[in-house]
């Protein structure tokens, strides 16, 4: 299972990130994270309708 996470960075102060983790998953593959990661970088550009650089993650979860 795979956890999707996206940061948003504007080009304009590049060391001030933004950090967005999914609620909707945990996915079984990481194709379907990856799909998910890009559905919400689109999804956080109309929130932020400046020059920005988006980095994705997809976590594996492990079982405890």
């Amino acid at each position: 299972m795979f956890k999707a996470m996206i940061m948003v960075c504007a080009l304009s102060s590049p060391e001030e990130c933004v950090r967005f983790e999914d609620t909707l998953g945990p996915y079984p593959t990481y194709g379907e994270c990856k799909v998910r990661s890009q559905e919400m970088a689109t999804g956080v550009a109309t929130m932020f309708p400046v020059p920005a650089t988006y980095a994705f993650k997809c976590k594996e979860l492990t079982s405890t």
